[in-house]
C-alpha cells in the first residue's frame, strides 16, 4: 500500500503522533476508502509497520522517489515481521548472491517448513493459510520491486540518501535486500 503509506507518513510527520495521524486520516478520508472500516483496517496494518522507521526514513518516504519509497516500505515490513525479515535475508538475498535468481511461492513454503523448528506456531498453520502467506509474500516482493512478474530477483539499487538513512538506523538492515554489500553507496561502514 505505497500510496496509503506515503499519505500516512506525511500526516505523521506533521502531527508527530500516530494517534493524531490516525484521526486525521479518518476525518479526511485520506485513503479514499468507501467505508471507514476499510480505512481502519489499513491503518491497523500500516501504523505498526511505519512506526518501525526512523524520522529520516519517514521523511524519505514522503519526499523520495517511488523506488526509495518501495525500498523503505519493504524495510518497514521486515522490521515488523521477523519471518519476512528472515525470508528476505536467508532465501531471497542468499539466492541472489549465489546467482539462483528465480524465487517461487514454494521457496516461501519450504522456508516456513524449515522455520517451524524454531517457531512452533508455524506448524499450526493450515495448508490454505500457508499458501495465502506465500502468495502475499510474493506480491509484496513484486510491489517492492525486489522480484519481477516472472519471479526473477531484481537487485536493489540505492541512492546515496537511501543508503545513508538505512546506515544511520542499523547497517544490518542492508541484508534484507538482494544486493552485495559492496554495492551500497558509501559502503557499509
Amino acid at each position: 500500500m505505497p500510496g496509503e503509506s506515503t499519505a500516512l507518513a506525511a500526516v505523521y510527520l506533521q502531527q508527530a503522533d500516530w494517534t493524531a495521524a490516525k484521526a486525521v486520516v479518518l476525518d479526511h478520508n485520506l485513503f479514499q476508502t468507501r467505508t471507514e472500516s476499510t480505512a481502519r483496517r489499513k491503518l491497523r496494518e500500516l501504523i505498526p509497520r511505519l512506526s518501525t522507521l526512523t524520522h529520516e526514513q519517514l521523511q524519505l518516504i514522503v519526499s523520495g522517489s517511488i523506488s526509495e519509497q518501495r525500498t523503505l516500505l519493504w524495510l518497514s515490513v521486515c522490521k515488523r515481521n521477523t519471518i519476512l525479515k528472515d525470508f528476505a535475508c536467508m532465501v531471497v538475498r542468499e539466492k541472489y548472491l549465489t546467482l539462483d535468481l528465480r524465487i517461487r511461492t514454494t521457496d516461501f513454503e519450504h522456508f516456513l517448513d524449515s522455520q517451524s523448528v524454531w517457531h512452533a506456531e508455524l506448524e499450526k498453520l493450515t495448508a490454505n493459510t500457508r499458501t495465502k502467506l506465500a502468495t502475499v509474500t510474493m506480491r509484496m516482493l513484486r510491489e517492492a520491486e525486489l522480484v519481477d512478474s516472472e519471479g526473477i530477483i531484481q537487485p536493489t539499487l540505492m541512492s546515496s540518501e537511501l543508503a545513508q538513512v538505512i546506515r544511520n538506523d542499523d547497517r544490518s538492515w542492508f541484508e534484507v535486500f538482494p544486493m552485495g554489500l559492496n554495492n551500497i553507496p558509501g559502503g557499509v561502514a
